[in-house]
């Protein structure tokens, strides 16, 4: 019985395909966020503290968040950059309870400087230091829609 060299190849190729473990994609951080997380900067350029939300993990007022290793230093009012590093779109409002003016964020994006998004021309009317709350909408759209967003930063 002879076996050609071509056949011998087709199997040696469907035998080492079923020999190999399948390959299973790792959770991947973006800016030092992990993976599923709204995470939360004190300083721009994702520098600074840090404070990390898990999908899902609405919050009507940052008050009573401190940044990561920093004991009574809050996040309320006092953020600079954001990744959202989850599939799903977050809103970060400037007052509590999802009120006033709003980055709408989509999934996989970040926001390098909360000052880019000018509320008003009056001296320090940015969102640059003024989120005090979030939540969370779907994989395809903010949580009260695109049209309610003040701002909206995409990949």
């Amino acid at each position: 019985m002879t076996i050609s060299l071509r056949r011998v190849a087709k199997l040696t190729a469907v035998t080492v395909g079923l020999a190999l473990p399948a390959f299973t994609q790792t959770a991947c951080e973006v800016h030092g966020c992990p993976d599923n997380r709204l995470c939360l900067f004190e300083g721009g350029n994702y520098s600074s503290h840090t404070y990390r939300f898990a999908v899902g993990d609405n919050d009507t007022w940052y008050q009573d968040n401190h940044w990561i290793g920093q004991g009574d230093n809050q996040v309320d009012n006092d953020t600079s950059s954001v990744v959202n590093n989850s599939n799903r779109w977050v809103t970060v409002y400037r007052d509590k309870d999802y009120e006033s003016h709003s980055v709408c964020i989509e999934p996989g994006a970040s926001v390098q400087n909360m000052s880019k998004f000018v509320i008003s021309f009056a001296p320090n009317t940015t969102m640059d230091n003024k989120a005090s709350s979030h939540e969370w909408g779907s994989t395809t759209a903010p949580a009260n829609g695109k049209s309610n967003c003040s701002f909206t930063q995409n990949k």
